[in-house]
């Protein structure tokens, strides 16, 4: 597997916290940075409700991954920003968590 196109933690002020906390999201410029942070903000959202969702169950990251199939080392890597995730991640972790996933038609900030 290659490098990743973006890496999401990198478009936080405090890459450390991506999944684990707020975040504060600087600007970027151009229309593929400004697309790959609104990525990176969906990612974080979602890395923060499966932290919730596992804190909720009583249950880790590692027997989450076992438990649906995933490989734990890139669930990690996922959950702290150092690769994208993918639409299946989002799929699976829905059906495992109370969390619903709603798309809405918005403009980003630039």
């Amino acid at each position: 597997m290659g490098a990743p196109r973006f890496i999401p933690r990198d478009f936080t002020s405090s890459p450390h916290l991506f999944g684990r906390a707020e975040v504060e999201w600087p600007p970027v410029e151009g229309r593929e940075r400004v697309m790959e942070r609104e990525c990176a903000r969906l990612q974080h959202a979602f890395s923060l409700a499966v932290r919730d969702g596992l804190r909720e169950k009583q249950t880790s990251l590692r027997r989450y991954a076992r438990d649906l199939g995933l490989d734990y080392g890139r669930l990690g890597r996922i959950m702290r920003g150092e690769i994208p995730m993918k639409l299946e991640d989002v799929m699976l972790a829905s059906r495992h968590f109370p969390f619903r996933l709603q798309l809405q038609r918005h403009q980003p900030n630039p």
